[in-house]
């Protein structure tokens, strides 16, 4: 039974996370031949402040980027 973890930012619609979670079971069963029921997905959203690239949040980047910086 495979677990699917979808980490990332918050802001995508609950009709965003049912198309994808409908593709990743289509994959899972093509590529892996799992049945649809066997496939597992979990959601994460994370805040950009709470997400870092080396020694920076995602927030501070955007801040960054839109200062110009």
């Amino acid at each position: 039974m495979p677990l699917v973890t979808v980490d990332m930012l918050p802001g995508r619609t609950q009709e965003q996370k049912d198309a994808l979670s409908k593709r990743i079971v289509e994959a899972m069963g093509e590529e892996m031949d799992v049945p649809p029921q066997a496939t597992w997905i979990i959601y994460r959203d994370t805040d950009a402040g709470d997400w870092f690239m080396a020694d920076k949040s995602l927030a501070q980047i955007k801040r960054e980027r839109e200062a110009g910086g």
